[in-house]
């Protein structure tokens, strides 16, 4: 946005955008992680705005010039550093590219990069890894030489993102928790889920949208109205049911998507956790870890033909 020119035209002085990048990076070499992190929600959220329909910064052909740019400069660096024999390209997005090389090889890759941050006026910031786990290029956990670990995408990452993203993921953070635990430490899924006694960490927020009039479950068998917002766990009751929203228009139900068949709901924390279903949770962990893996999780789907021959036999019988 700044070597290109490719600020949002509505902005009336890009030097002050360059200067906050400026001040953002020198907040990340001295460690100051509060004034790194906040400065990277107001540059990103800059960027961001070129591309939102109904902001002041709208400018969609500098927003897409930004990544399509992006994307170019990094594969020509690619380019370069794949000549080398021993150098595998792990990824690339538009911001970075991970790859792996001999230490032999490690002057010939640094004159490479070297040079191209001389020619193209970017500064590449550098983390060794010592393993990855990738499910693809937005989701994927980094540990680094120290034993630290970075976990990124929507599979892995909850509570509030460290640079201040206003969106709260909550739902199920043992799962994550779990996840990455098996990937970093090679601890079992199981060993992780049942440890936990904080009920809060296997709970799942059910929203439904303003569009929606109701939201309802069957206890027991029996209706139950519910709030439009709802604390919600995976019951090991089979009576209890999944919940449905309807629509303030059409009338018409639909199950509240990414929640478990039977489900617990709990507005008032008066439930412990020897009330929930602990295998639910095993079970999504490990769908979790299978997509990073790239095995197919089995489902079990109900046999639609069976059932509605045992209702035609059933109707059958009560006209006889």
């Amino acid at each position: 946005m700044t070597i290109n020119g490719y600020c949002s035209r509505a902005i009336p002085n890009p030097e002050d955008y360059e200067a906050m990048l400026e001040r953002r990076m020198q907040a990340k070499r001295s460690g100051d992680k509060a004034t790194n992190n906040a400065l990277k929600l107001v540059a990103n959220t800059t960027y961001g705005a070129m591309l939102a329909k109904w902001n002041d910064l709208y400018d969609p052909k500098m927003g897409r010039s930004v990544c399509i740019s992006g994307q170019l400069y990094l594969l020509e660096l690619g380019y370069h550093l794949a000549t080398i024999p021993s150098v595998t390209i792990v990824q690339m997005n538009t911001d970075g590219i991970m790859y792996r090389y001999n230490v032999a090889d490690e002057d010939e890759v640094n004159a490479i990069t070297t040079e191209w941050q001389e020619r193209t006026g970017f500064e590449l910031e550098r983390d060794y890894i010592s393993k990855v786990v990738q499910k693809d290029v937005n989701n994927y956990i980094e540990v680094k030489a120290d034993g630290s670990y970075k976990a990124k995408g929507a599979y892995l990452t909850r509570g509030i993102a460290p640079a201040g993203a206003f969106n709260i993921n909550n739902n199920f953070t043992i799962v994550p928790k779990a996840v990455i635990a098996y990937f970093t430490k090679d601890i079992p899924i199981e060993e992780t889920i049942n440890a936990c006694t904080d009920i809060l960490e296997f709970q799942m927020v059910a929203k439904a949208g303003g569009k929606y009039s109701e939201v309802y479950h069957f206890a027991d068998g029996e209706k139950v109205k519910c709030q439009n917002v709802n604390r919600v766990y995976a019951s090991p009751n089979h009576n209890d049911d999944t919940l449905y929203k309807v629509h303030a228009k059409t009338g018409a139900s639909s199950k509240i998507p990414n929640l478990p068949r039977h489900c617990l709901i709990d507005n008032k924390n008066e439930l412990t956790i020897a009330d929930i279903d602990k295998g639910w949770y095993i079970k999504k962990a490990q769908q979790y870890v299978n997509d990073y893996l790239g095995k197919r999780t089995k489902v079990k789907r109900t046999n639609t033909r069976k059932i509605n021959t045992i209702k035609k036999s059933i109707l059958s019988l009560l006209e006889v």
